[in-house]
């Protein structure tokens, strides 16, 4: 019995994965633990089984796309089964392709799914590169969605064995997050970034029409809580981004990036209204409003002749110059870099971010770390580093400013009692940041294990997903590259995050007037201004200068 393998859902916040690995080829024999292929998401990577035993009779990814979760990966069945035809009973019709894997004049993707019976199903096209009829009938079915015909032999599964249908409940659900403002509406009623329905692109795509003569297209109404805020934030109305690409046409976040992507739209235009007549508009933005409608049609006096004047052509600058073949790569972002480019905006749009700088007195730092290291490795002090210490000064130091170790949702500070102290980690992958749990409550031994045990499987992606979340305040240190200064941002919805620099050597007066050398250690706070003033980053920077320059005491507790 032919199985499709779909991809699994690893959380409620993750939309796609990458498929980094296949680890099978087509025609390979598995069973329940034979690992199919390796994933990554924006916080780890993870095998992924097969869940079922049999002939491996499509790969229906390449390596390296991004493909929604419950989406179809593979094909697992009987040596003597097609994947064209397992394909086709579960509503991925599948059609021929021209000579290396190109759409032929049909003008349709060759894994076009086809409607359900209820004709409100949906066509997402994929693409397909394969030179065997099972890989022709599966590299693009990725997007498709399983149609729940009745009576069907074959069941569509997860890779774990379990049903791939989900409930509206579990694919709504989500955790809150923080939204931005709102677009403006114009004068018209309607949403600038609102994109127009292309009925004739609707109709190429394959979309069927339902007994009610809407477009099959149309969307479920059904949308990520990623999705959801980000088209809020944006000011995107979800009915108008169309049918999303996620399971079951449900809107995803890309959906509503790709509305964005299609730039702001004449209110009038979007209405039928002719705009030939029109060469700019003179509303917010340039956008046409009904006095330049006026204007273009009020009658007007033809202007006088001029004489046609020669104007010399515009020497063409080296920036307008088109790049020559091979003087750039360009690599799409995916996978933890494209997560890490939305964060990091996002925090930006949503934030009010301001940095702060101050410096401390190293001597003891240096001294206790010089002391640590010399003393017996069974102590099991020999391995805590400058870094170590700066994060237990910063835990002690957050205790007293409940303000930075927050969350602020939805216009609500959510302050803790307990420190889960986020720690930036570099890793291959790119920017990870694991969350030591209760690090108040922990010893400087202890604290500098637990860091140095999460740092390590966050660089080998073998990290538990729930230890990327949930921090409430963050420590980036680029201290061992000579950073001196930085402004790292806030990883919302905390409100702070503080970046730990580089010891330098400074110029001092000495009490006997005579110049010496101090080392110094400085620290660049960001927090956001929306919740915490000026004065109280001043404070905890007092504060934390004070405990690193009395470590010997802090360290006590």
């Amino acid at each position: 019995m032919a199985q499709i393998i779909v991809m699994p859902a690893l959380g409620n916040t993750v939309e796609s994965c990458l498929m980094s690995v296949w680890s099978v080829s087509v025609g390979d024999t598995v069973d329940e633990d034979t690992n199919l292929c390796e994933i990554e998401t924006d916080k780890s990577t993870m095998d992924v089984p097969a869940g079922v035993s049999g002939t491996v009779l499509a790969l229906l990814v390449e390596e390296g796309d991004d493909v929604p979760v419950k989406s179809p990966i593979a094909v697992v069945g009987g040596a003597d089964e097609n994947a064209e035809a397992v394909l086709a009973e579960h509503g991925l019709a599948p059609q021929t392709t021209g000579e290396g894997g190109e759409v032929d004049e049909g003008g349709e993707d060759d894994l076009t799914p086809s409607a359900d019976e209820s004709g409100s199903g949906s066509a997402t096209s994929g693409s397909s590169d394969s030179s065997s009829s099972n890989s022709t009938a599966a590299r693009s079915a990725a997007s498709g969605r399983d149609s729940n015909r009745p009576g069907g032999s074959e069941t569509r599964t997860d890779a774990h064995g379990a049903p791939a249908e989900a409930s509206d409940e579990e694919l709504a659900a989500g955790v809150p997050e923080v939204t931005g403002e709102g677009g403006e509406v114009d004068e018209d009623g309607e949403d600038p970034l609102a994109p127009s329905v292309d009925a004739d692109a609707t109709q190429g795509s394959g979309s069927t029409q339902g007994s009610s003569g809407s477009a099959a297209g149309a969307p479920s109404g059904a949308a990520s809580p990623r999705a959801r805020h980000r088209a809020e934030a944006e000011g995107v109305r979800l009915e108008n981004v169309g049918e999303g690409t996620g399971p079951h046409g449900r809107i995803i976040e890309r959906d509503v990036e790709a509305a964005l992507a299609a730039g702001p739209r004449p209110t009038a235009g979007t209405k039928g209204e002719d705009l030939s007549g029109v060469a700019q508009g003179t509303a917010i933005g340039g956008r046409v409003g009904q006095a330049d409608l006026a204007a273009s049609t009020a009658p007007t006096q033809p202007a006088a002749p001029q004489p046609a004047k020669q104007q010399p052509a515009a020497p063409q600058s080296a920036a307008q110059a088109a790049p020559a073949a091979g003087e750039y790569t360009e690599t799409p972002l995916k996978g933890v870099r494209k997560i890490i480019a939305e964060r990091m905006i996002n925090a930006l749009a949503t934030s009010a971010q301001l940095s702060y700088d101050a410096s401390a007195d190293a001597a003891g730092l240096l001294a206790l770390r010089k002391k640590f290291k010399a003393s017996p490795p069974e102590l099991g002090y020999n391995g805590i580093t400058l870094g170590d210490l700066v994060c237990f000064a910063t835990v002690q130091v957050l205790r007293n400013h409940a303000n930075l170790n927050a969350h602020l949702v939805d216009g609500a500070l959510r302050t803790f009692t307990p420190v889960h102290l986020g720690l930036a980690v570099d890793t291959p992958r790119g920017l990870l940041v694991p969350t030591i749990r209760n690090a108040d409550g922990l010893s400087v031994r202890t604290l500098s294990d637990t860091t140095k045990e999460l740092a390590g499987q966050a660089r080998e992606g073998k990290i538990d997903p729930a230890l990327l979340s949930g921090a409430t305040f963050t420590v980036s240190n680029l201290g061992s590259f000579g950073i001196e200064s930085f402004t790292p941002i806030v990883n919302v919805p905390q409100t702070g995050i503080l970046g730990v620099n580089t010891i330098t050597n400074h110029a001092v007066l000495t009490d006997d007037g005579t110049v010496g050398v101090q080392q110094r250690i400085s620290f660049s706070l960001t927090a956001d201004h929306q919740v915490v003033d000026g004065a109280d980053a001043g404070r905890f920077l007092a504060d934390l200068v004070r405990a690193i320059e009395h470590i010997d005491l802090t360290v006590l507790g």
